[in-house]
């Protein structure tokens, strides 16, 4: 971890005065060294007390008006070796544009939070529900509604930032944000990624299939970016329809649960029959230059269903893949070795006489993965959705699942946006 020097930024004509004094650090080390998450001390208070622009953004110098009088240490580059900080062409807004994040409250982010590194092999994680890091509550890591809001520094991850809980996550960076690593944000089953919905929930929820007797038509899947498929029929009983497309494409909003097969009962089977749960929804917010290196990725996947009950009950409906929104008042650079994925989770097959039905998958990261529904020649979940493939209805008359749809994935910069990434997730690209 490198420890960033005092920093101090001169007001003009264009800009109010941030100034910043230190910038404390969170750093993890590599694992084979035990390091765990150091959070040390608080950032100096700014210069003025109203530090965040009229509109709720922090409204920052022209490129002529200020500059930063320290070392490149805390402007985004390397001391000494002449890299570009945020001051730098193309990694800073022309006068006037305000640092204004998507989806979050002026007043719940903070523009003095800590350096966060996460070094390769190593593993943060991120409690939404809790607001906890590493198991530690931080007072950078706040709650604003159904949106917990992290306000960090530099940040740079190479491990691996896991992500659960209840609440979306929104990191907001003062400075630039670097990734080699991973954020994993995705659903598991039955169990949502942060802010996803939890099966037959949320905006977008697949329909619950239908009981006749001892037997269940299958679940449907979730919609997001597209419809979910519908669940497949048993007997004379309809499958659930699957779920509408929802959520406008920048909302900061996990995916919707696929629907319960027929004949599902929490309290049997071990809970076979359930549909799969939301993926989560992960935004970054940087006020410096967002870059992407090989191998990085954030996963936002939806859950795969569980196959029904024995005695012929209903598959559950896949859930439906999650949000990610990158967005920087800098660049935005992608490279063919990053991965981006939001896709659908796969249904379950209907349960047998004897045997419940197999499980969907979980999505996958990658846009030509594919979430197999549950295996059965006869009973056979939908697979998930994914970029030109969306979401399938599982086999006919065998009470199957539908397939989740997949979610989306947003990048807008002030800057350039430079994708040449592996896009699972329908994709909307702006500037601003």
């Amino acid at each position: 971890m490198v420890a960033n020097g005092g920093a101090r930024v001169r007001s003009s004509s264009w800009g109010r005065l941030l100034a910043a004094l230190a910038v404390p650090a969170v750093s993890v080390g590599a694992l084979a060294l035990g390091c765990g998450l150091d959070a040390v001390g608080e950032r100096g208070a700014h210069g003025d007390s109203d530090p965040f622009g009229e509109d709720g953004g922090a409204n920052l110098p022209g490129k002529g008006g200020s500059h930063v009088d320290a070392p490149s240490t805390d402007d985004g580059g390397n001391p000494g070796d002449g890299s570009p900080g945020v001051d730098a062409e193309g990694q800073r807004p022309d006068a006037g544009v305000p640092f204004s994040p998507s989806n979050i409250g002026p007043t719940s982010y903070r523009l003095d939070g800590p350096d966060l590194s996460v070094a390769f092999v190593a593993k943060v994680v991120v409690d939404t529900t809790n607001l906890t890091v590493d198991g530690v509550t931080s007072p950078n890591l706040v709650a604003d509604g159904d949106i917990a809001v992290w306000s960090l520094h530099t940040v740079d991850i190479s491990g691996t930032l896991q992500v659960k809980g209840k609440r979306a996550l929104a990191i907001v960076a003062s400075n630039a944000v670097t990734m080699s690593g991973s954020i994993a944000a995705y659903a598991e089953g039955a169990t949502p990624g942060p802010g996803g919905a939890v099966p037959s929930s949320g905006t977008g929820k697949g329909a619950d299939g239908l009981a006749s007797g001892d037997s269940g038509s299958g679940g449907g899947g979730a919609g997001h970016a597209t419809t979910g498929a519908a669940g497949s029929t048993r007997l004379m009983s309809a499958g659930g329809t699957g779920g509408a497309s929802a959520n406008a494409a920048n909302a900061l909003v996990g995916g919707a649960g696929g629907g319960n097969g027929g004949g599902f009962d929490k309290n049997q089977c071990k809970g076979q029959g359930s549909g799969g749960a939301g993926g989560g929804a992960i935004q970054i917010s940087a006020m410096g230059a967002i870059t992407f290196g090989f191998p990085a990725s954030i996963d936002v996947h939806g859950g795969g269903a569980l196959g029904g009950c024995s005695k012929s009950k209903g598959g559950g409906g896949g859930g439906a893949g999650g949000t990610i929104v990158l967005e920087s008042v800098g660049s935005i650079t992608l490279p063919s070795s990053t991965s981006l994925g939001a896709t659908g989770g796969g249904g379950g097959a209907g349960g047998g006489d004897l045997l419940d039905g197999y499980d969907g998958d979980d999505g996958k990261l990658g846009p030509s993965a594919v979430a197999f529904g549950g295996l059965g020649s006869q009973t056979g979940g939908g697979n998930g959705g994914n970029v030109g493939n969306p979401p399938t209805i599982g086999v006919s008359g065998g009470g199957g699942g539908g397939g989740g749809a997949m979610g989306r994935i947003v990048l807008r910069a002030r800057g350039n946006v430079s994708n040449a990434g592996n896009i699972a997730g329908e994709l909307t690209t702006s500037t601003f």
